[in-house]
């Protein structure tokens, strides 16, 4: 599943969504604090996760703004 998110709430913890980011993602500072960036900006960050109950779960805490986007595979008969 892939989740975007398109803004955030005030009390948002930037701090600790960087933190999150790097554990759960494996991202570096640069990255997680890119990622932060953008969504303090309002652009649009697309998540990926296996775990749909705990990423939102996850998400909801830090005040984040997001919606679910299923994946759409196409099947083609060869």
């Amino acid at each position: 599943m892939k989740i975007v998110i398109y803004g955030w709430d005030e009390g948002f913890n930037k701090v600790q969504f960087n933190k999150f980011l790097r554990k759960e993602y494996g991202y570096n500072i640069n990255a997680a604090k890119n990622i932060v960036d953008d969504i303090l900006n309002e652009t649009e960050v697309c998540l990926e996760t296996n775990d749909l109950v705990y990423l939102t779960k996850s998400l909801d805490g830090f005040k984040l703004k997001y919606r679910i986007e299923k994946e759409n595979r196409e099947h083609r008969d060869a």
